[in-house]
Formats: structure tokens, C-alpha cells, sequence
């Protein structure tokens, strides 16, 4: 009897694992064939939502109310200002009191002229607080500009698709626990986990998008530019500096001392010595020419 269930065992084996061996070999079928068994593996188990569609059902939804839009400010502000680094501090401190932080800062100088741009991320509730108490900082205000972006209908719609893929997901979670307890085949259990990942990858990315959406209506964007005035500008200006110009002499001096070395050493260790080579010789002729002819005087 032991003999004879080894030896069915064994059969079951070799014939799975020719099988798989079939399976590997074969070339791959379209994704659309996946789908469809993935599709009649679920539909086997009760399951009749979508495929990995992640879609809502589209159904009428009443415009929300004037209090329970969902809006995103943003606003430009360009002030002239007599300091730009006192500006600058007093707009984040401003921004600080306000419950907002200071999300990017730059600082130009651009022909002379400084130029300072913040921007702010301030509470929405806030914004119109905010311009009203930076307007008084400037000696001119040369651009203020508002715009609203309403988004309520993006809003609804991601909680609508959220809630839709929620109940999806726990509806396959029941069917895959169903489905082990069960003892179904691996096909069914694997299709089902396939559907069920693709459904929490979809409510991830519709979580963070819910999320930026949410942040950006909670916090404004405000955009300060601070320019210096003409008088200021021409005051910040750089003009003559004595110990720069000090060193610029002292880097002229030091450059001269090198060229008046690099000379030097050219000439005792180049000229020089091709003198000599080419002056010794000469200087042997004409010695001998000189010796030669005194020697004539004197007979």
C-alpha cells in the first residue's frame, strides 16, 4: 500500500514538473490572455469589479458649497524697499508669526542693482493678513496679484475613487482568504493577489495625490520681490576699496618680481651659456691674431 501511494507521488511530480518545464519553454502569451484567466479565476470566486481598473463609477455628484470649495492661492508681490537684507528678515519673521515658513530664497545683483525674492508658504486663511502687513514694509509696492485655482471637483472625485478602491480592496481580501481556506488552486489564489496589488499601488498614488492637493489648499503661495530703490541701489553699489587695491598693487608687484626672475634666468641659464659656447672660440682667434701681430711689431 506504502509502495503503490510512492509510486502515484511520484507520477503527480514528474508530470508537474514536466509541465513546468512546458510552461517555461513556451513563448509568452499575450498579456491579454493573462487577463482574461485572471479575469475568469476571479469571476469563479464571486468577484465582479473591474480588472485593475481603479475607475470610479461615474454618477452625478451636486457642486459643493461656497464654504466647501477646495482652493488654491497664489500671489505675487514686488516691493520697493530702501535695505533689501532688512526686508528680507522682516518678511520671515512676518512669515513665522503667520504660521508659515520661508520654502525657497534668492539673491541677485543684477547691473549694480540687488534683488531679493522669498517665497512664502503661508496659511490660506492668512494670505490677505499677510499682503496687508507686507505692503507696509515697501516705500513703493510695484506688483500685487492674486489668482484662485478651485480644485473641489478634483477633491470629490479622488474620494469618490478612493472609497471605490477601498471597498474593492477588502472585498479581495475576503476572496483571497476565502480562497486559501478553501483550498482553491494557485491560479485563483495568484490572480486574485495580482488584482489585489494592483488595486493598493492605485490607492497610493491617489492617496498622494489627495495629499498634495490637500497641502497646497491649506498653504498659500506667495511670491515677495524685494527691489532696492534707485538711491539705495547706487549707495550699495560697489565703488573704490582701498585694501582691495592694495592687494591688486601687491598681486601686480609680485608679478612683476616674477617676470624680472624668469628673465634672469633665462639669461645665465640660456644666453649665458650659448655665449660662452659660441664667444670662447672667438675670443681664442682673435687673442692669437693679436699676439701674432704685436710679435711682428716688435722684429
Amino acid at each position: 500500500m506504502h509502495s503503490a501511494r510512492s509510486r502515484s507521488f511520484l507520477a503527480l511530480l514528474v508530470l508537474a514538473l514536466l509541465s513546468a518545464c512546458t510552461d517555461a519553454e513556451a513563448p509568452a502569451a499575450p498579456g491579454g490572455v493573462e487577463v482574461s484567466r485572471d479575469a475568469s479565476s476571479l469571476k469563479s470566486l464571486g468577484y465582479s469589479g473591474g480588472l485593475a481598473s481603479g475607475a470610479a463609477p461615474r454618477r452625478e455628484r451636486e457642486a459643493p458649497r461656497a464654504e466647501d470649495r477646495s482652493l488654491i492661492r497664489r500671489g505675487t508681490l514686488s516691493l520697493q524697499v530702501s535695505s533689501g537684507a532688512e526686508a528680507a528678515q522682516r518678511v520671515t519673521e512676518l512669515t513665522r508669526e503667520l504660521g508659515g515658513y520661508v520654502s525657497d530664497e534668492q539673491s541677485l545683483l543684477r547691473a549694480r542693482a540687488e534683488r531679493r525674492v522669498l517665497t512664502l508658504r503661508l496659511p490660506a486663511a492668512r494670505l490677505d493678513e499677510a499682503l496687508a502687513r507686507l505692503e507696509p514694509l515697501a516705500q513703493r509696492v510695484l506688483e500685487r496679484r492674486i489668482s484662485v485655482e478651485d480644485v473641489s471637483a478634483q477633491v470629490v472625485d479622488l474620494a469618490a475613487r478612493l472609497k471605490t478602491l477601498r471597498a474593492t480592496e477588502t472585498e479581495l481580501q475576503e476572496l483571497l482568504a476565502g480562497a486559501r481556506e478553501a483550498g482553491r488552486g494557485l491560479e485563483d489564489v495568484m490572480a486574485v493577489h495580482r488584482e489585489l496589488t494592483s488595486i493598493r499601488t492605485q490607492i497610493e498614488q491617489l492617496v498622494g495625490e489627495e495629499r498634495r492637493l490637500s497641502e497646497q489648499v491649506a498653504f498659500a503661495t506667495l511670491t515677495v520681490e524685494l527691489v532696492l530703490e534707485p538711491e539705495a541701489a547706487a549707495l550699495a553699489a560697489p565703488g573704490w576699496d582701498p585694501l582691495r587695491f592694495a592687494r591688486r598693487c601687491l598681486s601686480m608687484l609680485l608679478r612683476g618680481l616674477q617676470i624680472v626672475g624668469e628673465i634672469a634666468m633665462i639669461v645665465v641659464l640660456v644666453i649665458l651659456p650659448i655665449g660662452a659656447l659660441l664667444g670662447f672660440p672667438l675670443w681664442l682667434v682673435l687673442r692669437r691674431r693679436r699676439a701674432a701681430a704685436q710679435g711682428a711689431v716688435g722684429t
